[in-house]
């Protein structure tokens, strides 16, 4: 881990990792650039020369992993399987995607809005959840039939080319989309290992 942490900080201080445990004799090693996008081309050109390796697999950013899953952190429980969502426009950024994902939560935390971002990433992996923009959450009040089913976020997004092929979702506000793309950035920093690199 030290030196896997080491040769990161010199090749790039933006980037993470994770390390696999040893399954059938294999270990994957995931770089991550932590969700800023700006990075995916040092993170594909890193993984591009790694060396073959017999029991290694190297990945290049977080890969997509469904939504079959249970997600369970800071105190905050998720099931993807109950959550739905309707895209949002931005009538200045027309090719701009927007999520609003619904709740059957009463109270909608900090934690918990963090928690929805971890979700989709996991759910989309690093490359795809960075096409959107801003990740709004809400209490569900209506039916949850009213809304598209989060496990087929993956399937919209492929067959809603970000083209202004959302001009009846709901409207975004442009001064919060840029507040939830910051916090989108650094909040996903808690879920794979970037030490701090010395100086």
């Amino acid at each position: 881990m030290d030196e896997i942490h080491a040769a990161l900080c010199a090749y790039d201080e933006a980037l993470g990792f994770e390390l696999s445990d040893e399954h059938d004799g294999m270990r994957e090693l995931i770089i991550s650039a932590m969700s800023d996008p700006t990075v995916f081309d040092a993170v594909d050109q890193l993984v591009a020369e790694a060396p073959a390796l017999s029991r290694w697999r190297f990945t290049a950013l977080k890969p997509p992993r469904g939504f079959d899953f249970a997600f369970d952190g800071d105190s905050v429980h998720l099931e993807p399987k109950t959550m739905v969502f309707q895209p949002l426009r931005s009538e200045t950024k027309p090719g701009v995607l927007g999520l609003r994902v619904y709740l059957p939560i009463s109270n909608i935390t900090p934690a918990i809005e963090t928690a929805v971002r971890r979700v989709i990433e996991i759910g989309l992996g690093e490359r795809a959840s960075s096409q959107i923009e801003a990740i709004d959450t809400e209490t569900l009040t209506g039916s949850p039939s009213d809304h598209i089913p989060l496990v087929d976020l993956s399937e919209y997004i492929t067959s809603n080319p970000l083209s202004g092929s959302l001009v009846s979702a709901i409207p975004i506000d442009d001064r919060q989309s840029a507040i939830n793309k910051q916090s989108r950035i650094e909040d996903h920093q808690s879920t794979i290992a970037r030490p701090r690199c010395e100086r």
